[in-house]
């Protein structure tokens, strides 16, 4: 329901797409327009590649609704064609975290990438106990209302699990009185080691065939003194 979700279309026969007779594509009605562009032509423009973003669609309280998109042509209106599309609720979540883990000692870029956040407002990272100042955030340029991908370098911090979270920026985490804490919190998980300790490396042998005498296992150990 927020927008941003890309549909590709392979079109042959359709009429010439310029920048002065562009090509419109309405979601339901001609109120809701998502934003239409020609990625390639073939065949001397018998065979056209177009790219649609769909726009925002409120859904009323609804989990999905479908609507039909109408590409119309402005050179030829009347060659126009059709296609069902659906718009659901989306729910902000984290895709991914890279890399997981880091050294104690900090300095470790980790990227996020977070899918259906409030884009383009901004996002806040708590970082254990303490929130990362807004000018340690990158939110990289590919962003966009399906995906937001963003980087930080993290803190020093004693070795083990760190409670990390992303929230949108005015997202309260403390109880007032006769309040609420906001519920827009996104956990992820990041761990820091002790880049001093052993540490076995992957990939770590769970077990083996039976044999008659003690059979040799191989381990790769990072860090461990002689």
């Amino acid at each position: 329901d927020i927008g941003g979700g890309v549909t590709q279309l392979v079109v042959e026969n359709f009429p010439e797409v310029t920048t002065q007779l562009p090509a419109v594509a309405s979601f339901g009605d001609s109120t809701r327009v998502g934003d239409l562009k020609v990625t390639s032509s073939e065949l001397g423009g018998a065979l056209l590649r177009l790219s649609i973003t769909a726009p925002a669609y409120p859904l009323g309280g609804l989990a999905s609704k479908s609507v039909t998109v109408t590409v119309t042509p402005m050179s030829r209106p009347e060659h126009s064609l059709s296609f069902p599309f659906e718009f659901f609720a989306a729910s902000p979540a984290v895709a991914s975290v890279v890399p997981s883990r880091g050294p104690s000692a900090g300095g470790v870029d980790v990227f996020v990438e977070v899918d259906y956040a409030p884009y383009p407002s901004t996002l806040v990272v708590r970082f254990g106990s303490a929130d990362l100042p807004a000018s340690a955030l990158t939110v990289w340029p590919e962003s966009g209302p399906a995906r937001t991908t963003l980087s930080f370098t993290t803190p020093a911090a004693p070795a083990g699990p760190v409670a990390a979270s992303l929230r949108p920026l005015g997202c309260d985490l403390s109880v007032g009185p006769g309040g609420a804490p906001c519920t827009d919190v996104l956990p992820f998980s990041f761990e820091h080691f002790d880049p001093s300790s052993p540490e076995l490396i992957a990939p770590i042998p769970k077990g083996g065939g039976f044999q008659p005498q003690a059979a040799a296992i191989s381990l790769r150990v990072a860090r461990m003194t002689p």
